[in-house]
């Protein structure tokens, strides 16, 4: 290879190493932020985790703050339901700046949706510009830096290099770009770097809380054949919720925001009371109390809580709160896999929870409502 061949891979190299420890590093503080946020106002300064009717006003205070700064910051998407992780979007530090505020907003507001759809779009804005500061790409190229972001992003969701290079079969759907030999070698570097990133500030990646167990005996796949059915079966319900909530919301998108705050934070107040504390917010913190407390919940509890959080989640999304649906879909899936539990061990809970997302990913491509 001659020095000219070498010097365009290796200024991409170094785009893929600061792509990946750039992503690592605003995972992170997104994460803590939205975390420390709702911990410190919800539970420790307000006490709603027992002071329950607190939740009402508290939900509809901080949703009409989060519908004042989307007016005003994001006016263009205050009348658009926001759906997928959507990509298309031309890259500027300002823009990115604005997604992930007006997103940390609606996370801290109460939204009972995740991460994925703000930082997705953040990340490949990142990637973006930093690619054509490092390379100089023009459009073709930046959208394999995009898509490098995405990658690095994937890696520190999970905790998982693995995970990471998963993400390439995501490449081609959301890009539209031919996997090279090349790009492997760029994701392989970004997954890396950005895991070791991660775990150097924190430890821990989003779904570090989920055991990790992955073992399934010969009765188990029948019961995973069940997860993968109950996960079809449960993306449709949140259809059939979406649907239900439309007659509402689409007059509220005809409101002014603050009314629109205002209706959106009462229904969501309503909604925790009557879900728990278990089905507030994204729910990646309620994995583990959940599978800790199942025998104690009980069938019918957990299936309140199953039932709850999609009706939460339909909600959130249907009246304009920014977030994703597959994250917090894991917990109403925990709970589905907690009640197999109080029957079998046969198999572990993270297979499980994965049989359910194949299922709903399954049903996703008629149904349309996840991404």
């Amino acid at each position: 290879m001659t020095d000219t061949a070498k010097r365009p891979f290796l200024r991409h190299f170094i785009s893929a190493l600061i792509t990946a420890i750039i992503i690592a590093l605003v995972y992170w503080a997104f994460e803590a932020a939205v975390h420390w946020s709702t911990q410190y106002v919800w539970n420790d300064l307000l006490a709603t985790d027992v002071q329950r009717l607190l939740v009402i006003p508290l939900a509809m205070g901080l949703a009409v703050l989060y519908f004042f700064v989307q007016h005003h910051l994001d006016p263009q998407q205050e009348h658009t339901e926001q759906h997928g992780l959507a990509t298309n979007v031309k890259p500027t530090l300002q823009k990115v700046g604005i997604v992930l505020l007006v997103g940390f907003l609606s996370l801290f507001a109460g939204a009972s949706l995740g991460p994925e759809a703000i930082l997705v779009p953040a990340s490949a804005m990142l990637g973006a510009l930093i690619g054509g500061r490092v390379t100089g790409a023009k459009q073709g190229d930046m959208q394999y830096a995009s898509a490098l972001g995405l990658v690095a992003l994937l890696a520190v969701f999970f905790n998982s290099f693995f995970t990471g290079m998963l993400g390439l079969l995501l490449v081609h759907k959301m890009f539209k770009l031919k996997v090279t030999a090349d790009f492997v070698v760029l994701a392989a570097v970004a997954s890396v770097v950005s895991v070791w990133v991660l775990r150097l500030v924190s430890g821990e990646g989003h779904t570090a809380s989920v055991q990790s167990e992955w073992f399934v005996d010969a009765k188990g796949l029948i019961w995973l054949v069940a997860m993968a059915a109950v996960g079809y079966g449960i993306t449709y319900l949140l259809k059939l919720f979406t649907w239900i909530s439309e007659p509402i919301t689409d007059q509220l998108w005809q409101k002014a925001w603050w009314y629109r705050g205002l209706i959106a934070g009462a229904i969501l107040g309503v909604l925790y009371i009557a879900g728990g504390t278990l089905i507030q917010f994204t729910g990646n913190q309620a994995i583990s109390p959940l599978l800790e407390g199942a025998a104690a919940i009980g069938i019918g509890g957990l299936l309140w809580i199953a039932f709850l959080k999609l009706a939460v989640m339909a909600w959130s999304k249907a009246v304009g709160y920014r977030g994703g649906m597959i994250f917090p879909l894991v917990l109403a899936l925990t709970a589905i896999v907690a009640i197999a539990h109080l029957y079998t061990d046969s198999f572990g809970v993270t297979i499980g929870i994965v049989a359910g997302i194949a299922g709903a990913l399954v049903a996703e491509r008629r149904a349309k409502v996840l991404l």
